[in-house]
């Protein structure tokens, strides 16, 4: 990320000349991962796109959303162990481009728009 510290902060060796060894501490609390599947033509996803929402729906239960977002647990038994505290959820919602869903666990989602 110190590669993009001079783009997101040009006045950063001004600001901080005189202080020696500073250094920033990356994180990220929010970030996006993208596997994108492109049609050529919306008219060729237009037929799929409903059967993909709806498979999404109807098929992905807490253990599959919790596997996908890295639940060990859940990865090596395919079951929400029984001490798991959090909350998994799913939001469809209708918006002028389409429709979207999303699973989430602890502020991690996972999503198709």
């Amino acid at each position: 990320m110190d590669g993009f510290l001079e783009l997101a902060h040009p006045l950063y060796r001004q600001i901080t000349g005189r202080m020696q060894g500073l250094h920033y501490y990356w994180s990220g609390s929010q970030s996006e991962y993208a596997t994108d599947i492109l049609f050529d033509e919306p008219k060729n996803l237009q037929p799929l796109y409903r059967q993909f929402i709806h498979h999404a729906v109807k098929t992905f239960q807490s253990p599959d959303v919790m596997r996908f977002l890295g639940n060990r647990y859940a990865e090596t038994t395919g079951k929400v162990h029984q001490a798991f505290k959090g909350q998994v959820t799913t939001r469809l919602k209708e918006r002028p481009e389409g429709v979207r869903i999303r699973h989430s666990l602890n502020g991690n989602s996972i999503k198709l728009r």
